[in-house]
This record gives C-alpha cells, structure tokens and sequence, in this order.
C-alpha cells in the first residue's frame, strides 16, 4: 500500500473518484464525508485513498486544479500520532461501523523529507454507511449517506440509494 501511495505523489495524480488529498487533519468534514463515500463504493473501485498533509493545488492564473502541492506540506513527525487518532475518531461518526485495519488501513508515508498519511479505504459490505447526527451537532455535517462521483463527494439522492444496497 505505501508504494501505492508514493507512486500517486510521485505522478502527480490528480483527485478523482478514489483519490482525495487534505492538507491536515482539521479538515474533518471532508475527511469524514470522504471516507463514508468510499465506503458506500459508488464508483466500484477496490479502494479509495484518502492523503491527509497533502494540499492540493488550485492556480487560478494556470488553471492547475486537485493536484497534490509539492513539496507536500506534510505532517511533523511527532504529529503522526494524534492525526490517526484524530481519523480514527472521524471514523466513528460513520454508521455501520467501519473496523481499523479490516476497513481502513492508515499508512504514514515519508515523501519531500516531510510525513503525510495515506487512508486507504475498501468497499464496505454492511452498507450503505452513513454520517451520523453527532457529526452535525460536532461538525455541522449533515446526516446522510454519501457517494464520490469524480472528484466530488455528494449526499446519496433518495433515487440512488438501492444502488447502494446492491
């Protein structure tokens, strides 16, 4: 799996259905919506990867969007620790639970001389997961099962939901 992810820094890869990138930690809402839609496995890809000390680049002047900044800002390396705990409690906002290294595998990766995390999430099978009303009161984020479309993660519509049960 670290290969995996150093390679998609290393290319450049730019987001798209199963690949998202967060500068930090304090990004919740997103990391959190994020790894609920790669649970839900809309897109039917083996994996989603979710890189956290990583900023994304949007120029304006050049038009370069959703590629990851290098070098990457990264995470210290005495902050590892408590940004995987600080995923791991995203995680539990999450319904059905999701299980640490069954579903979600959290793998530090050194890159730039700098850290960042690389959460690699698999299709969940006791779905469809779904964001919890704790995240609205902790976070704001409304309660609801979501997907990733390309580059987007987006509340399921009603219409959409027996696809997901499939």
């Amino acid at each position: 799996m670290k290969k995996i992810a150093l390679s998609i820094i290393e290319k450049g890869e730019i987001e798209n259905d199963y690949i998202e990138y967060k500068k930090s930690k304090e990004h919740r809402y997103g990391i959190i919506k994020t790894i609920c839609a790669y649970c839900n496995n809309y897109m039917k890809r083996q994996y989603g990867i979710l890189f956290i000390g990583i900023e994304e680049l949007d120029n304006k002047v050049t038009g370069e969007k959703a590629i990851p900044k290098r070098p990457i800002s990264g995470i210290e390396k005495n902050q590892i620790e408590s940004t995987e705990n600080a995923i791991k409690k995203y995680i539990s906002y999450i319904r059905p639970q999701i299980e640490l290294r069954k579903d979600v595998h959290i793998i530090p990766v050194q890159i730039d001389g700098r850290y960042c995390l690389a959460i690699f999430v698999m299709p969940g099978n006791r779905g469809p997961y779904y964001t919890t009303e704790k995240a609205y009161k902790d976070f704001k984020l409304k309660p609801g099962k979501y997907i990733r479309i390309n580059r987007d993660c987006v509340k399921v519509l009603h219409s959409e939901i027996l696809i997901l049960t499939i």
